[in-house]
């Protein structure tokens, strides 16, 4: 019998993408994560890679700025595997970092609750967090890192060191090191390459990239398989990695997190991007304890990407610089509000969609249809998207001016609607 959506795991989720393998039942996989032997025999696929462009629009430029981001998806059972013990040793990272600082100062890929019913914090929270503390110390200094290269950069006995710590094991048993290795010593191939060398000899499938045997001959026979070779590297985008990079930075986190509360003072890590607070006479101090940290792991920082804000007590406080920037909102000591490259991306993309919507329906000279869609996508009338994220923001945010900052996204999006092509 098949079971409901509902009643599978949270760690069993299925996802679209074509890949080297085809989706696998629930009881399949469970059959597999369950059994030590199997896992031990599991072959694990080469990753399909990606070039995920981001497109951010600059204001003052008038110009759009695109981020190229190289992302790893897994094949499907292989993703499977990953989400499983992602969410096994996720516990025992939880256990291990309870009740120290880290538990704070950790924020990212973790369900870190805001409240008793259980609901989780988000960006929201951990940017008014830092700006309210900001607001309560007065004159001080905040200043943001980018670590660089951080997925690229990890290194792999670092990592394994920390693993087998969180998990209090001298060594890792084999299937745990087999699934280790997947991940250090992965193997993949260009997603754009594979689908370019199948379509050229027609053998490529509906409800999986290739066969078994295409796959050994156009795949694995003609070369297209790379591996890492280097001694640091994980693939960025694999149900594990995201944990993984934070159990890569236990000593990291513990070490700045400890200097913070000796300096009375504030530490927060995004994944790569760091903040912290502290009184302007001892931010060299803790500059140089990061980068020694941050040394000692193989890692390093965007010195092109460190922002320095100072504030300062008058009447009210301020910033001597521009504005603070953190995880998509801006702090001027007194009001948060968004990003405008936040808010003229997403007018951008209303514009666009509009029109793409407009021009179907005059193509194929059909009644302008789909309207219900827009409005949900960009308007408050939806549930899930940039307008209402606003205005839940600023309903969490203390000395929020948000909602103001998006008042004209109605009239906006009826003067797209009413112009014509």
């Amino acid at each position: 019998m098949k079971r409901r959506k509902s009643d599978l795991p949270e760690w069993y989720q299925t996802k679209n993408y074509l890949h080297f393998d085809y989706q696998r039942s629930f009881e399949d996989v469970e059959s597999l994560v369950t059994d030590k032997k199997s896992l031990c025999k599991h072959a694990y696929w080469p990753f399909l890679k990606s070039n995920i462009v981001t497109k951010t629009y600059v204001p003052e430029k008038k110009k759009v700025k695109e981020k190229h981001r190289p992302i790893m998806y897994a094949s499907h059972i292989d993703a499977h595997i990953y989400s499983y013990f992602s969410k096994k040793l996720s516990k025992q990272y939880e256990n291990y970092i309870e009740g120290t600082p880290i538990s704070d100062s950790a924020i990212a890929y973790r369900k870190i609750p805001r409240n008793e019913d259980g609901k989780g914090k988000s960006n929201i929270h951990f940017a008014n967090e830092v700006f309210q503390y900001i607001a309560n110390k007065g004159e001080c200094v905040a200043v943001c890192y980018d670590v660089s290269s951080f997925f690229e950069s990890l290194n792999h006995n670092i990592l394994k060191k920390n693993i087998e710590g969180i998990l209090s094991l001298d060594y890792l048993p084999e299937y745990l090191y087999r699934l280790f290795k997947s991940l250090t010593k992965y193997s993949y191939v260009e997603k754009a390459e594979a689908i370019e060398v199948l379509e050229k000899e027609d053998k490529r499938l509906k409800y999986r990239l290739c066969s078994d045997d295409t796959f050994d001959k156009l795949i694995r026979g003609t070369g297209l398989i790379e591996k890492n070779n280097k001694p640091f590297g994980i693939p960025q985008g694999s149900p594990l990695s995201a944990l993984l990079s934070n159990v890569y930075m236990i000593e990291f986190d513990h070490a700045l997190s400890n200097m913070a509360k000796k300096m009375d003072g504030l530490y927060r890590r995004y994944s790569d991007d760091i903040i912290f607070v502290v009184n302007q006479s001892q931010q060299n101090e803790y500059e140089e304890l990061l980068k020694k940290e941050l040394q000692n792991l193989g890692l390093g920082v965007n010195d092109k990407k460190k922002n320095v804000t100072h504030f300062e007590k008058k009447n009210t406080l301020e910033c001597k610089e521009t504005p603070l920037q953190y995880l998509g909102f801006i702090f001027d000591g007194e009001r948060a509000l968004l990003r405008s490259s936040s808010i003229a991306r997403y007018y951008q993309k209303m514009k666009r969609s509009i029109y793409k919507v407009k021009s179907i329906a005059d193509e194929n000279d059909e009644p302008f249809k789909y309207k219900k869609g827009l409005y949900e996508r960009f308007t408050h009338l939806g549930e899930q998207n940039f307008i209402t994220y606003a205005y839940f923001a600023d309903k969490e945010m203390d000395n929020s001016e948000i909602r103001g900052q998006v008042k004209g996204h109605w009239d906006k999006f009826h003067e797209e609607l009413d112009k014509d092509l």
